[in-house]
């Protein structure tokens, strides 16, 4: 496959901070599908687990992305997000006097 060679050599091309994060990714291994079901439903497995490989590694860089913005800015940014967050989590909740009505606090 011209394809999986391909990318094999972009990815030596790469710097080595993208080889380290390339390596702790799991992609699965490349194989020609048989005819027989058993083989199909590996492929099938394999196709499930990158799908939840590439989700989990969205979902990291994302984060980091997050951190990294909340370092950058002053302090009184800082504190009028924190506060704005604060303000709307609590605006989401219910009262207490329409958890003493429903019974849920007493």
């Amino acid at each position: 496959a011209e394809w999986s060679q391909e990318i094999h050599g972009v990815i030596k091309k790469l710097p080595s901070s993208f080889k380290a994060q390339v390596k702790s990714t799991n992609l699965p291994e490349i194989r020609k599908p048989n005819k027989l079901m058993g083989d199909c439903k590996e492929l099938d497995e394999t196709k499930r687990s990158s799908k939840i490989a590439r989700s989990r590694s969205m979902k990291m860089n994302k984060k980091l992305d997050d951190s990294l913005e909340d370092l950058s800015g002053t302090v009184a940014e800082r504190q009028t997000k924190i506060k704005d967050k604060l303000r709307k989590f609590f605006l989401r909740r219910p009262t207490v006097d329409a958890l003493v009505k429903n019974g849920i606090y007493k």
